[in-house]
């Protein structure tokens, strides 16, 4: 997910100059204004608009209607967009190229502040995580970037786009260390979620390996860091990535139950069939099943 460069593609100097020059003519405010319509980057309400961009409402109208008569922003038909939750109306730059072109003058301390309260807004509305990412990750905001991104991955599993899942949940990854420490830093419970849900996707898309390297990640992590619940959670996930054969995990009759290896966890049952393993509150599963409790399936799905 890069956010250091424009939204759309290169412009050509020429369009570029024409674009300029048109945006020379019209006041600060109207700039503003199309200012937060290309920080938004979808079709959006005149109070939406106004708020991105830090004015009131009677600014805000005439800011609108110089905008609109310059032809650099454009008006949607509700049967085009959806409608905006916040007015009836909705707006949006006229041309992507336009937006670009826009986006890229505002200047970096402009967009992080717009981003900001962009994502201020959207979060409100309910928008999707992914979306909330993009916007935490240009304001700036490390410790909500890797939430949102870790709710992209989760909203992406929920709909089987494993792949998908796979590229929200690496960015989140590549950003933990700068999350750790800032704003909101990532709990180790977030931090599990990660590991376990991306090792999880890797599986969905066959990538056995992958899978592998990840849980082993989530174990180095936890030694270093010495957080027992990661390693806790790591040596409970699926035997079947595993090449290890020590305590974690049993088979019998084409069953397998697995454990952590800790002291806390017991065996519920005798050995042989119909027996199970009762696995301790520091286990994560898939699908964030409740844990301590009394855990059975083939091969870890269950």
């Amino acid at each position: 997910m890069d956010v250091g460069a424009a939204p759309g593609g290169m412009v050509p100097p020429g369009v570029r100059e024409a674009i300029l020059a048109r945006l020379g003519r019209l006041k600060p405010a109207a700039s503003m204004l199309l200012t937060a319509a290309a920080v938004l980057g979808r079709p959006s309400g005149f109070e939406g608009l106004r708020r991105v961009a830090g004015m009131d409402e009677d600014d805000g109208l005439l800011a609108l209607e110089e905008a609109l008569a310059s032809g650099l922003l454009r008006e949607v038909a509700g049967d085009v967009a959806p409608p905006a939750k916040d007015g009836p109306d909705a707006y949006v730059c006229a041309h992507d190229k336009i937006r670009d072109v826009i986006y890229t003058e505002a200047g970096g301390a402009r967009r992080r502040v717009y981003h900001r309260r962009a994502l201020r807004k959207l979060e409100v509305e309910g928008a999707p995580a992914a979306e909330l990412a993009r916007h935490a990750l240009a304001a700036g905001l490390s410790g909500e970037a890797f939430r949102h991104l870790l709710g992209a991955g989760d909203e992406a599993m929920a709909l089987f786009a494993a792949s998908d899942a796979v590229e929200h949940y690496e960015s989140a990854r590549k950003r933990l260390g700068k999350a750790r420490g800032r704003d909101r830093s990532p709990l180790t419970a977030e931090v599990e979620h990660l590991y376990a849900n991306l090792g999880r996707a890797y599986e969905l898309s066959g990538e056995w390996e992958k899978a592998r390297a990840t849980y082993e990640e989530m174990l180095t992590a936890s030694r270093e860091e010495r957080e027992s619940a990661l390693e806790c959670a790591r040596r409970s996930w699926p035997a079947r990535i595993r090449s290890d054969s020590g305590s974690g995990w049993e088979e019998t009759a084409g069953f397998a139950w697995f454990t952590c290896g800790c002291s806390r966890c017991s065996t519920d049952g005798t050995a042989g069939q119909g027996m199970r393993r009762r696995t301790c509150e520091k286990q994560a599963p898939w699908r964030r099943r409740s844990a301590c409790r009394v855990s059975s399936g083939r091969y870890g799905r269950r």
